[in-house]
């Protein structure tokens, strides 16, 4: 199956928050009770979700999340059930929900040569969006975000 390439980054309109994460995603069969099984195998030992999404394509589908475990503690157990898990470096940005403010992240990220290979998130009326951004250059992401303001928590 194809590796779904990801990053994730962090913004705030006065400051960038850099927060490490990791961004696992599965490629899984459209089914029933699929995403309900991976949830199991992860609440048994112990792992919390931070962050969900799915993307579905015909027969197949992809779990992307975030969680509060290392990286061995979240693949071994799916790995172990049959899954293939795959990871990145991730950042979360935080942005007014603005078009404009969105736009000027994208085209600060395209300036740097940068390409988003996945972008989701979700924002409460009145307040900002949280984006998960998914990029094919960490470091160069890294550095753009950076620039745009702010200092690392």
């Amino acid at each position: 199956m194809p590796h779904p390439n990801n990053i994730d980054a962090a913004h705030k309109e006065e400051s960038m928050a850099e927060q490490k994460i990791t961004q696992f995603s599965v490629p899984v069969r459209n089914q029933p009770g699929t995403l309900f099984r991976m949830a199991q195998i992860l609440s048994e030992v112990g792992v919390n979700l931070s962050g969900i999404a799915s993307q579905t394509y015909g027969e197949m589908s992809y779990i992307h999340f975030q969680a509060d475990k290392d990286a061995g503690a979240v693949r071994r157990p799916l790995e172990n059930a049959g899954y293939q898990v795959f990871e990145n470096a991730a950042f979360i940005v935080e942005c007014p929900m603005d078009p404009e403010a969105i736009r000027k992240i994208i085209d600060k990220l395209a300036d740097e040569d940068v390409q988003i290979v996945r972008l989701y998130g979700t924002a409460d009326e009145g307040e900002g969006a949280r984006l998960v951004v998914c990029v094919d250059r960490p470091e160069k992401a890294r550095a753009a975000f950076n620039r745009m303001g702010g200092k690392s928590r």
